[in-house]
Formats: structure tokens, C-alpha cells, sequence
């Protein structure tokens, strides 16, 4: 449904990272061609790029950035206008409005 956002957790190393990576790469091999970003506060660009490549999920509107500073991944949001976006993961995340650690309640 355009406009949903949905949070998907689970214990590490059970296939989050790797669902989603899939799910974008479908997304965006459709006939449709629709953006999709990929923004990862966690692993470096060549890891989710490795991880891409091995699923088959690669595409040409499929952006990957490595990012954890909400200002930074807002600047490229308005910039790529992907219709599709996770960020992975959310508790890496953190803005310089808020003065407390990243993944605290205040941060999220």
C-alpha cells in the first residue's frame, strides 16, 4: 500500500538484511522501473553491494547508500525520490537534534 511503512525485527542473523535485499531487488525489476533505496547504517557499501550481486538483486534504480545520520539520508531521499526505501537498520540511526545515543527511545 503506497505510503505504508512497515518495521521488520527479528534476532540477528536470521535473514532480515537478506529479505529485504530481495524484496527491493523484485521490486525494482519490474517493467515499471520504480527507485528503490537500500541505506545501511550497519554493514560498508561493498558488503550490501556482495550481497546484492550473490541474490541476483541488482538493478539499475537501486541505490545503496551507507549512512547512519538522519539529516544525510533525508538529503538523499528528496534527491533520488525513491518510491521504495529501507533503512537497515532504524536503531543506527541518528539526528542532530537529539541529544542522546543512538538506538535510544529519544533517537528512534
Amino acid at each position: 500500500v503506497s505510503g505504508s511503512l512497515i518495521l521488520i525485527g527479528g534476532e540477528p542473523g536470521i535473514g532480515k538484511s537478506t529479505l529485504l535485499a530481495i524484496v527491493l531487488g523484485a521490486l525494482v525489476q519490474r517493467e515499471d522501473l520504480p527507485c528503490a533505496l537500500y541505506v545501511s547504517g550497519e554493514e560498508s557499501l561493498s558488503q550490501v553491494a556482495e550481497r546484492m550481486q550473490r541474490l541476483n538483486c541488482e538493478g539499475v534504480n537501486l541505490y545503496v547508500l551507507h549512512q547512519n545520520n538522519w539529516q544525510e539520508i533525508k538529503k538523499q531521499i528528496k534527491k533520488i525520490r525513491p518510491k521504495y526505501l529501507v533503512i537497515d537498520s532504524i536503531q543506527t540511526t541518528v539526528s542532530d537534534n537529539v541529544a542522546s545515543a543512538p538506538g535510544s527511545i529519544s533517537q528512534i
